[in-house]
């Protein structure tokens, strides 16, 4: 349920923004709106797998909730979510991590739909090479899509393995 009430929020706020980006100079609106679905989509399902994998083990391990809020720091400072690839020097080297991670094309794909279509007019060059012209994110749906349908698959089948012992474990 939490994770129906995070993307039901999510996209409140994405229509907030839609309707305000406009007048802020900002042109969020174009035809690559329509991979949102998608994108939420694929949120949903990489969302509802893990949970239910640390669901299931949380009622064998009790101590899952510190470990799952250190891999989750570390996870979020791996994923480009306060800084752009783009903008970092010699991030090239450790691309690797970045193609494995799931996460990262989840954020370019809501960046090349919401982001970058509404660049402002101007023409630095700054601003041209953090945030190049987008195109359809189609890639970048197409990976998390199928990554979060089989993380799903593994949290559910985790789950479903797990749940005939829960009533022994608590």
């Amino acid at each position: 349920m939490t994770i129906l009430v995070a993307v039901t929020i999510q996209a409140i706020a994405i229509a907030a923004y839609l309707v305000v980006a406009p007048f802020l100079g900002w042109n969020p609106i174009s035809w690559r709106l329509l991979a949102l679905p998608l994108l939420f989509l694929a949120q949903i399902l990489f969302s509802l797998g893990p949970s239910l994998a640390v669901a299931a083990s949380n009622v064998f391990i009790r101590d899952t909730a510190p470990l799952l809020g250190i891999v989750m720091t570390l996870w979020q400072f791996i994923t480009p979510v306060f800084w752009a690839r783009q903008v970092v020097q010699g991030i090239e080297q450790y691309a690797w991590v970045l193609s494995w991670n799931p996460m990262y094309y989840l954020l370019e794909g809501y960046r090349k739909v919401l982001v970058n279509p509404g660049l402002p007019s101007y023409q630095a060059e700054d601003a041209k090479h953090a945030f190049p012209v987008a195109e359809w994110p189609f890639h970048e749906c197409l990976y998390v899509l199928a990554a979060g349908a089989v993380v799903f698959a593994v949290g559910y089948s985790i789950f479903l393995v797990s749940k005939r012992k829960f009533a022994d474990e608590l």
